[in-house]
């Protein structure tokens, strides 16, 4: 999957997107879950089951 998505990832102009394959898995979750873009952002930030799920995971403090 990462060799089709990495092509799309935009580098040239802009902010820095997130990794292709971890923005496809948080399009998902928005569809199983019937998430809108504000819904899918909170669920991110305060699911971690939905933030590994994506790849979005961070070291314990």
């Amino acid at each position: 999957m990462s060799a089709l998505l990495d092509p799309l990832y935009p580098v040239r102009k802009g902010e820095p997107a997130g990794p292709p394959v971890a923005m496809f898995r948080a399009l998902l979750l928005s569809i199983w879950y019937a998430l809108s873009d504000e819904n899918l952002a909170e669920a991110l930030d305060d699911r971690s089951s939905f933030r590994r799920f994506c790849g979005f995971y961070t070291k314990a403090r």
